[in-house]
């Protein structure tokens, strides 16, 4: 797209740069052209939310299907200090429909509803075996640092997915972004994920060499549930 593109009613503003002008004024921290901060007292660093929506993490069909239905319900693991959640909540979704987690709560607003665990080990139990619409992993490079290609990646994955769709409605997804597009890992956690019993398709949307996202849903049917 041209940088002098000018929005117009035939082609409007692409929705990801709508989310980085809402932002930056909402957190100051990501104007300069900023779209990743770190944090010297955990190490960490953390996206724009912008960065989220231009990678489908989140879209603007996720957003409407969450304002106009009150009951469904989201997750979202390695959330920090929650800038792409806080703006969700800007935009007209419930907060009390998300629920936070992350494997510390040094960063996790105190007005959100929180979970403390590590992905990778035990998931805790969910108030009133609550399950989710869309579990997200929005600051999880983890999967890339800590696991190399081949086998011990892909049960990495089969194993976190496993967990997170325990968690998970009937027609319900999981997504996460940042690992490298690798169509062979995908199709092989999707065979895993058949074997052990779960009716799933896992897709792998490459992004122009940014990244990938992987989208895994549950394919149960919310009358068998």
């Amino acid at each position: 797209m041209p940088e002098n593109f000018e929005p117009t009613a035939e082609q409007p503003k692409p929705y990801w740069k709508q989310m980085r002008e809402l932002e930056t004024q909402l957190f100051p921290e990501f104007k300069d052209e900023d779209f990743c901060i770190d944090s010297p007292e955990t190490n960490n660093f953390y996206f724009a939310p912008s960065v989220h929506f231009k990678k489908d993490l989140i879209t603007e069909a996720d957003v409407e299907k969450f304002k106009n239905d009150p009951q469904r319900k989201m997750l979202s693991v390695g959330s920090g200090p929650a800038y792409l959640e806080r703006l969700l909540v800007n935009l007209g979704i419930n907060k009390n429909n998300i629920v936070l987690a992350d494997i510390e709560s040094r960063d996790l607003p105190k007005d959100f509803k929180t979970k403390i665990f590590d992905m990778f080990g035990e998931w805790p139990e969910f108030e009133d075996d609550q399950k989710f619409d869309l579990i997200i992993f929005p600051e999880n490079p983890s999967i890339n640092v800590h696991y190399d290609y081949g086998d011990e990646r892909i049960q990495a994955f089969t194993s976190l997915f496993i967990k997170a769709l325990q968690r998970l409605k009937p027609g319900g997804e999981i997504k996460i972004t940042g690992n490298p597009n690798r169509e062979e890992v995908t199709e092989k956690v999707e065979r895993k994920l058949k074997k052990a019993g779960y009716n799933v398709t896992v897709q792998n949307f490459s992004d122009k060499g940014k990244g990938s996202l992987i989208v895994v849903k549950n394919e149960t049917s919310p009358n068998n549930e």
